[in-house]
Parts: structure tokens; sequence; C-alpha cells
């Protein structure tokens, strides 16, 4: 029976892969650093063996690599976390992937799969973006996954590497911008917003896991990355029609004019210069977040793997929404 590690295990995509890997008798390995945030039930699983260490002990990494067929490698600071404090988080994410990668080529890991984001390719276009767009990283976080791609790919003692690129991914436990913007709508205080033409790729989480197992299983996804998405791409104002829809709350008539938001994120921007802290919560970053275009084609994956995507966001907000809030990966 095949063994595989996984990093990232307590995060959001990771506790979904360790149940799906589980229900396919698959035995697995968690490297972790807190057992804190372990499910019980995980310990009740003879199926689970949980290595508690930091992926900057080489020792404890070769020791989780010992005997592992494949690795699943999630580990790593959201996005968020990685650019607000800027404290060299990044620098973490490629040393952190350098030890295992190097670590599992010495213990003969036959595949590793890294998880990595779209974030690496920029935002800021109105294109469909795919695998063939130079990687425009801009941010510290975005730097950080490029440049851990790129040492993975480069270890040719490994037999078998796959880059996952994804899209940010929802389902019952999410975090992250959906979910924030789901609370401010609860909390009636989530402006209405217009509608831009801007397009937002998405994923469930669902569809991650059935990628990983489509590159665990094919030889043919050997030094490929893919980006894993959804089929749909809504606009800003999509989503929030869809959250106001699931919390049964009315769709306000009118809308706050764009250029509203454009002076706001500028006097945003003008006070986090002077006070050179990010005081105002509206800033050109955020604007650009908010109403700019962040589209990904998964054309790719689909036509080498046979990957199809299961599941659309508009009919998961009621489970996402009856389950709360949680932690996201990415």
């Amino acid at each position: 029976m095949a063994l595989a590690l996984i990093t990232g295990a307590t995060g959001f995509v990771g506790r979904h892969l360790v149940a799906s890997l589980r229900q396919e008798g698959v035995k697995t390995r968690l490297l972790i650093r807190n057992r804190t945030r372990i499910p019980l039930s995980w310990f009740n699983d003879r199926g689970i063996e949980i290595l508690e260490s930091n992926l900057a002990d080489l020792t404890g990494v070769k020791r989780a690599c010992e005997g592992a067929d494949v690795i699943f490698h999630l580990a790593g600071k959201s996005d968020a976390e990685v650019d607000r404090k800027n404290t060299g988080d990044h620098r973490e994410h490629t040393g952190f992937s350098r030890i295992l990668s190097e670590a599992a080529s010495v213990k003969g890991v036959q595949s590793f799969i890294y998880f990595s984001s779209v974030k690496v390719m920029g935002e800021a276009s109105g294109q469909c973006l795919n695998e063939n767009i130079s990687p425009q990283s801009q941010t510290p976080y975005a730097v950080s996954r490029w440049e851990s791609e790129k040492l993975i790919l480069a270890n040719t003692r490994l037999p078998h590497v796959s880059v996952l690129r994804l899209t940010p991914v929802y389902g019952p436990g999410c975090g992250g911008n959906l979910m924030r913007m789901l609370r401010l709508i609860k909390l009636g205080i989530f402006p209405p917003l217009p509608d831009v033409g801007n397009k937002r790729s998405f994923v469930a989480v669902h569809d991650v896991v059935q990628a990983a197992h489509l590159v665990m299983k094919n030889p043919a996804s050997n030094r490929q990355t893919y980006i894993v998405s959804g089929d749909e791409a809504p606009s800003t104002r999509d989503l929030y029609i869809y959250l106001c829809d699931a919390l049964g709350k009315k769709v306000p008539s009118w809308t706050v004019p764009f250029g509203v938001f454009q002076k706001i994120a500028r006097l945003g921007e003008g006070t986090n210069i002077i006070f050179r802290r990010r005081l105002f919560p509206m800033d050109e970053i955020s604007l650009s977040r908010l109403f700019g275009s962040a589209w990904y084609s998964c054309d790719k994956i689909k036509r080498e793997l046979g990957y199809q995507p299961k599941f659309r966001l508009q009919g998961c907000l009621p489970e996402i929404i009856s389950h709360g809030s949680g932690r996201s990966y990415d």
C-alpha cells in the first residue's frame, strides 16, 4: 500500500485531502508543527501516522520522508499573512520547499506534488490567463511561490514532480476574502457593488482534491504545472448577489458608483503613505482586489489529465454558510 506524506495537513485543503486519501485506503503520514490543531478522529485512525517537526529541521524532515511514496506539500502561510507582515516569511516558504524536496530525493520518494498559487502569474489582467503566461510575481508571497516552484521542478533526482497552481479555494470551513465579504454582508455593512465587468476565478476544495489524485496517478503530469480552477468566473458584483441570495437578504436596487471607491482608495493610499503603516483598509491594493480581474483557465489539466470541475460556487454557498467560517489554505 502506498504511503503519502502530507505537509500542511491541518489547513483547509489539507484536511480534505487527508480525508479523501483515507477513503481510498491510502496510508498517510502527517508532518505537522502543532498537534493541537489535529482532529481527534485522526489519532484513532491506524492508517494515519503523525510526526511533529518543523520544516526547517532537516533531520526531522528526512525521518518524515523515510518510506514515503508520494509527498503532497501544502504547508505555507497565506498571501495575506506574508504580504501584510513582510518579515521574511516569504523566504521561509522557499527554504522549506528546498529542504523538503532535497530530503525527498535522498530518501527515494517517487512523486512530489507542490501546491502553489495562481498569484505567481499576477492578476491585473482582464484576460483569461493560462500556463503559457510568464509569471509576473510582484508581492513577497507570489515571489516565494514562484521560487519554490522553480527549485522543486529543477530537482532532477525526484522521478516525478507536479505543480498545482490554485485559484482561491472555497468549501465548508473555508476562510479568506470570500468569508470576510459574507460576514460584512450579513452584518449589513457591505456596500452594494457596481458591475465593472471583472472576472474572478474560484475552485471548490473537492475539485482541488480531484486534481491532486489525478497528478498522483498519471505519469503524464511529470514536470508539469497546472492551473486548478472551476469553470465559472463571476464578477465581484455577481459574488455580492450570490452572497445576498444565500443569506436571504434582498439585493439593493442601488449601487455605490465605482468612482466613489476610487476616491476612497486614493485617500487611503495617501494616509498609509504619510503614516508609513496600513491604517486605512481601502487603498489601491484593496481596490484592485475588489474590482480587478483574476481570471484563469484550467483547460490544460482538463485536456491532459481529464480533470472536470464538479462544483459551482453559488450552489455550495448554503453549506458554506451553515458550516461557518474557518481556515483557508491560500
